[in-house]
């Protein structure tokens, strides 16, 4: 619950415009009323996880970067969440922080890690992180620049009071006051001067010292209420080198033995040397306490009294106290025999008294001589120090006895005045309470109204905005349609000037063309309908809108024109239009038959190739599916195709394309339409699948007939009673025939010659025949070369045999033989 209650809600640079309040014009002030010497305090209160904190240290480095100072800046960030000021001087923020920081103070004063960023050194050792409680723990003094930002907003009206007189205190002369938006000094505005009243700025008139009342606790009565005594803090008129020199001087001065320093109540403050050779430092405290050891419990029990007889007389007589020929026993193993210097220090640079102890170690001995003192017997030096202590006891009761008799004395005469103001008293009192109530509800409403004019400001800045970026051009019309806002966009449409609010909108010319206003506008007042419509603006078009402007209990206070540019738009949708027409009637007349079904396999749309085709009317068509039984599909062959070997089906199915699939469709008159058709999936919906017809029945038609005469062609090749040949003429570089090739032979070809077709297609005559006569060649590539035909017998020696022959050529380079063997 602890946790739960204290409310961290921060970030870098919260508030942007304030912050820009802290760089324009505070932090300047702020230097301008120091040297260049001169140290700057900086208090941040309630400061959570340190982002404002840094922010502001940011700021004070720029400025002193920008400017060329290298004054001393102590920031301290304080709250009472030891959790937040731990997590906070870590100085490592989330990768978030770029949503607040700026590229140049990200890259300037922050070093990535990881997903992290750590606050660079340079700026980390410019602040103090502390716990801190504003109500109980004493203020910081002479500071410049105190912030304290909505934190006093869950604090009472006298709690608030307590605080802002502490603060009052902590401030310097010139000293300046950061509270939250949402915060006032209240009644300590006769403390305050306000600088900027918006983001909460105030300037200390500082009185000097605090009321007592914010000083002194109250108790129940009864109860015995002792403050814990704090511990001094030493400070020097001179810098902390010149502190360390002294001391420094000091003991090498003395021949530097092992040496404390301590103060008046016997705190060690520093030492020198080896000290944990004699002290027995305690170990129930942190090291990052700092020295807050007391000698006195760090030596042997039987010297605790010698050390604190000896500081005290140091301290008195400003003389030095020496003890020869000591026994030292620390602890059971280790005893030495020492001299203890007490010698006092007080230099003109130095505020307050210290006493150096040096611990000066004797050779050992190899007895303890008669003049070594153990101190166990002190019975004199404690009778001398309970003398000294009784002197100063009675002059400490004379003192006060004396001061009793003069307060006795003007405690009288302060009773009759006592007496005369507690009837005054009275009577302010009535009136005081009065004024109590009165200004707790003005307090009461004057933070509503805050939040409200808050919340106004911010919906007035977001409707300013809106209004001024936005696309759509409006105009605001009252009741009586006179001009009330508009947009400046809306110039564009309207002959308007800012000088033109107040004046009606009849009064004023446009560019809409082929419109009037005043028809419409008055419809609206009088129905409170809504009227929208396309109107032309010069070359643009616009979606015109007449809307009714109604209050938040919905009263009829006015009229809204508001005007979208739709040009775009509108051309789109008159270049759809055409494109669509055009579609249309390419989808009507084109040759393809052209179907379209939806996710089911319906036919929703054809063509007028695709009734044709098909044999179908539109309506018959609409009627059908595409895997439906109503088709009567087959395969070249003739037999039935099943409907999921159907191209419309396969690409349903598989979702992908299927090109060129021949089929034929038997229509109601027994008629076949051979066709290819292309199944397209479109993954639009409602029009799913994309089928096109390619009618190639004629084609189908040619392929048949060229079949049967391939047949009657080949059947004929076969089985004529003569040899035939085709052959291709083969050439040498010059363009000499030189050879011939067989392409093919018929059997009779085969039977005259005695060769097998596999061996003789795509041999040259010289492969088969080597010794052929040159005569052959020349007679035929007459005919490859020049056409026509002839016919010749001529005997073939190599073969053995006489032919007669029939040669023709095709095409040029090619012939074709028919021969028959003669005796």
């Amino acid at each position: 619950m602890y946790n739960e209650l204290l409310i961290g809600v921060t970030k870098f640079f919260r508030d942007t415009e304030a912050f820009q309040i802290v760089e324009k014009e505070i932090i300047p002030a702020i230097f301008a009323s120091k040297t260049a010497t001169d140290e700057i305090r900086v208090w941040v209160t309630a400061c959570s996880t340190g982002e404002e904190a840094y922010s502001i240290a940011i700021l004070f480095k720029e400025y002193m970067l920008a400017n060329e100072l290298e004054n001393e800046i102590k920031i301290f960030a304080t709250d009472v969440d030891r959790n937040a000021t731990e997590y906070a001087g870590q100085g490592i923020y989330s990768a978030s922080i770029m949503a607040d920081v700026s590229p140049e103070r990200l890259k300037r004063f922050f070093t990535p890690m990881g997903d992290s960023f750590r606050i660079t050194e340079e700026i980390r050792a410019m602040l103090v992180f502390a716990n801190h409680n504003l109500i109980k723990d004493p203020p910081f003094n002479k500071i410049d620049f105190l912030s304290c930002r909505n934190l006093l907003i869950y604090f009472q009206t006298a709690l608030q009071q307590k605080v802002l007189s502490f603060f009052n205190f902590a401030l310097s002369k010139t000293g300046y006051l950061f509270l939250g938006s949402s915060e006032t000094i209240g009644e300590m505005e006769h403390f305050y001067e306000t600088v900027n009243l918006k983001w909460k700025f105030f300037k200390s008139k500082r009185s000097g010292k605090l009321p007592i009342e914010t000083l002194v606790p109250k108790f129940p009565s009864g109860l015995l209420h002792t403050s814990p005594v704090r511990k001094p803090v030493y400070t020097l008129k001179t810098s902390v080198a010149d502190m360390a020199s002294i001391f420094a001087d000091k003991i090498l001065e003395d021949n530097a033995p092992e040496t404390v320093i301590v103060n008046e109540n016997y705190e060690i403050i520093n030492s020198f040397g080896d000290p944990n050779k004699y002290l027995v430092f305690p170990r129930t405290k942190s090291i990052t306490e700092g020295f807050e050891y007391v000698v006195t419990k760090m030596v042997p029990s039987n010297l605790k009294l010698t050390f604190s007889i000896a500081i005290n007389k140091a301290l008195k007589t400003l003389q030095e106290v020496v003890h020869h020929n000591v026994k030292y026993q620390k602890n059971e193993k280790e005893t030495y025999i020492v001299d203890l210097r007490f010698v006092p220090l007080q230099h003109n640079d130095l505020n307050d008294k210290f006493v150096i102890i040096y611990f000066i170690q004797k050779p050992e001995l190899t007895g303890i001589p008669a003049e070594v003192k153990t101190f166990e017997e002190i019975d004199t030096q404690a009778q001398q120090r309970i003398f000294d202590l009784e002197n100063e006891l009675k002059h400490t009761k004379e003192n006060l006895q004396a001061s009793i008799e003069e307060l006795e004395t003007t405690n009288e005469e302060l009773q009759s005045t006592n007496e005369e103001l507690i009837s005054s008293n009275e009577e302010l009192q009535s009136t005081n309470e009065e004024l109590q109530s009165v200004n707790e509800e003005l307090y009461t409403v004057n933070t509503e109204f805050q939040v409200k004019n808050h919340d106004l400001m911010v919906a007035n800045n977001d409707m300013e905005n809106l209004l001024q970026n936005s696309e759509v051009s409006i105009v605001f019309l009252d009741i009586d349609l006179k001009i009330r806002k508009f947009t400046e966009n809306t110039t564009e449409i309207f002959n308007l000037k800012k000088s033109d609010i107040g004046r009606p909108i009849l009064d004023l010319t446009h560019h809409i063309k082929d419109t009037y206003l005043l028809p419409k506008v008055q419809r609206v007042l009088k129905n409170h309908e809504v009227i929208s419509k396309t109107v032309q603006v010069k070359d643009k078009w616009f979606r015109m809108k007449v809307l009714p402007y109604l209050t938040q209990k919905g009263y009829l206070d006015g009229v809204v024109l508001s005007f979208i540019d739709v040009t775009e738009f509108f051309q789109v949708q008159t270049e759809l239009k055409i494109s669509e027409e055009k579609f249309r009637l390419l989808f009507e007349f084109l040759p393809v038959g052209i179907t379209i079904s939806d996710s089911s396999g319906k036919i929703i749309s054809s063509n007028k190739a695709a009734e044709e085709l098909l044999g179908l009317g539109k309506a018959e068509q609409l009627k059908r599916s595409i895997d439906g039984s109503e088709w009567q599909i087959i395969r070249k062959d003739g037999t039935l195709l099943p409907s999921e070997e159907y191209a419309s089906v396969r690409a349903i199915k598989e979702q992908r394309q299927i090109h060129n699939v021949q089929m034929g469709i038997v229509k109601a008159n027994e008629e076949v339409t051979w066709i290819v058709v292309n199944a397209v999936p479109t993954n639009i919906e409602g029009f799913e699948l994309a089928i096109s017809y390619l009618n190639i029945t004629e084609l189908v038609q040619i392929e048949q007939e060229l079949q049967e005469t391939t047949l009657l062609y080949r059947s004929l090749f076969q089985n004529m009673n003569r040899g035939f040949a085709l052959h291709q003429m083969v050439y040498n570089e010059t363009g000499n025939a030189v050879d011939y090739k067989f392409i093919d032979i018929n059997e009779t070809f085969e039977a005259i010659l005695g060769m097998k077709r596999e061996v003789v297609v795509g041999k040259t005559v010289k492969q088969l025949i080597p010794n052929i006569e040159a005569q052959w060649i020349e007679k035929y590539a007459k005919v490859a070369n020049n056409g026509g035909s002839i016919v010749f017998e001529q005997a073939s020696e190599a073969l053995g045999k006489r032919f007669k022959v029939n040669a023709y050529s095709p095409q040029k380079g090619q012939f074709a033989t028919l021969f028959e063997e003669i005796e």
